[in-house]
């Protein structure tokens, strides 16, 4: 049975290698959009020979929280992680948070409903579930993927990309999705400028997959090393540094100066640029309409009823930092910092490194029944958000298993949740990061830790 997830998504069909395969595309209330328009992002998948299938009914049909690390505030109840669905259900009221907000997406292909499957990622949104869910989340360049009918929270940050269990899959979507739309202003004029060679992600993974990670230079950040960072994340690091070294690859320490100011700029540049984006969800122009027996009180309804949780507090707090007497403290601090963050990448890229990599998030997933507090789950996103801020290339592989001795769930889940997960073995991820423009190589690298033996052997487990 498909797990109780997809009913978030949209179902297509796409043609690999002659036959049928589904895959599903987050549904955040957009569905009549959907039908009545014949060239939003699912388009993409019909360009150059995919063929894209009918579009059922979906049971989403309001503003869901497109904006929460944990998808734990959805009209249409929890997400749940998946990644051990398809071989034994988790314990008894204990699930697992799928991560957010394409969580829906990831546990989808958790379970082996499908093949891949699209999300946003906006601050992590696909990196974190990926790496909670056990597979493999792909966040291109921005502006590689066309945004056009995709539903706007941070318009400069937003960036779809795709979930799969295998990299030559994430190619296959790649090559679908990835070209330039003249009806997204920010679709890059040139998304496949690399490598000048071929024009197809598959055909150049094929090509290059023997050399593995023979050439490249790695970068690991030093200031990826946080005090939050899981004992057997930081394991998992440095066992992943070793394997780089033993395909060839050449290892350097760099510096990201400006990384720990990542974080709060990325919230407040979020929260405004989702207050302004949100405010056309009024009932009359978009969104669910509710009760009043005025204009005014039928706004406040609609808000109030079909927004969720995280939605809510990340509007007010984009209203404040966007108001005249805190517009140059917060905001416009903000920007400076967001240019600081594309300038540290760009130094290292320029100095020679193709890849950098670090962890995707600091723990592994935790259950439900002890969701976080706010301002511990925006902590989650420590690792992803500089990605998003500098607009390059990053994925989330799957390469690690926590021990199953002992929970690696953070600190404030309660004694009686981690118990209860702790005879299973989680998944622990691992973030790849590249320049602008650069997902050949990092589809590369990628491809040589996924055949890792050890990643093959956690991978069946």
């Amino acid at each position: 049975q498909p797990n109780p997830a997809i009913r978030k998504c949209v179902r297509v069909q796409l043609i690999k290698n002659g036959k049928k395969i589904a895959a599903f595309v987050p549904n955040d209330g957009c569905l009549n959009f959907i039908e009545e328009n014949d060239e939003v992002l699912v388009a993409g998948l019909g360009r150059k020979g995919h063929s894209v299938g009918d579009i059922p009914a979906s049971t989403s049909t309001s503003i869901s929280t497109s904006s929460s690390t944990t998808n734990d505030s959805n009209n249409n109840k929890d997400i749940t992680n998946s990644h051990h669905h398809h071989k034994h259900p988790p314990p008894s009221g204990n699930a697992l948070v799928a991560g957010g907000s394409s969580g829906g997406s990831a546990a989808a292909v958790a379970s082996r409903s499908c093949f891949a499957a699209l999300g946003s990622d906006t601050g992590g949104s696909i990196r974190l579930p990926a790496a909670y869910c056990g597979v493999i989340g792909f966040k291109p360049s921005y502006g590689a993927i066309s945004r056009w009918g995709l539903v706007s929270y941070a318009s400069s940050l937003d960036t779809p990309g795709v979930f799969a269990r295998h990299v030559t899959d994430v190619a296959i979507m790649l090559d679908a999705l990835i070209d330039h739309d003249p009806k997204d202003s920010t679709s890059a004029a040139d998304p496949k400028s690399q490598p000048a060679t071929t024009s197809s992600y598959y055909d150049e993974l094929l090509r290059t997959q023997q050399q593995g990670l023979k050439g490249l230079k790695i970068g690991i950040p030093m200031e990826y090393h946080v005090t939050e960072l899981d004992k057997e994340i930081v394991s998992l690091w440095g066992e992943v540094i070793e394997w780089a070294r033993s395909m060839g690859a050449e290892v350097y320490e760099v510096s990201l100066p400006h990384t720990r100011y990542a974080l709060p700029a990325y919230y407040i540049l979020a929260s405004a640029e989702a207050s302004s984006n949100l405010a056309r969800y009024d009932g009359v122009r978009y969104g669910m309409r509710g009760d009043g027996s005025d204009v005014q009180h039928m706004y406040q309804d609609s808000r109030s009823r079909y927004f969720g949780r995280e939605v809510k507090r990340r509007i007010m707090l984009g209203a404040m930092v966007l108001s005249r007497t805190q517009y140059d403290s917060y905001y416009k601090g903000a920007q400076k910092i967001r240019r600081k963050v594309m300038t540290d990448f760009q130094d290292c890229f320029d100095a020679g490194i193709d890849i950098m990599i670090t962890p995707t998030s600091p723990t592994s997933a935790y259950p439900i029944s002890s969701m976080q507090a706010p301002i511990t789950t925006y902590m989650n996103d420590i690792f992803t958000i500089p990605a998003n801020l500098a607009g390059v290339p990053a994925v989330s592989l799957p390469l690690g298993l926590t021990s199953g001795a002992t929970s690696s769930s953070s600190s404030s889940s309660s004694s009686s949740s981690s118990s209860s997960t702790s005879s299973l073995r989680l998944p622990l991820g691992m973030q790849l990061i590249a320049a602008r423009g650069a997902e050949h190589t990092l589809l590369r690298a990628s491809q040589a830790l996924m055949s890792h033996p050890l990643a093959q052997e956690r991978s069946n487990t």
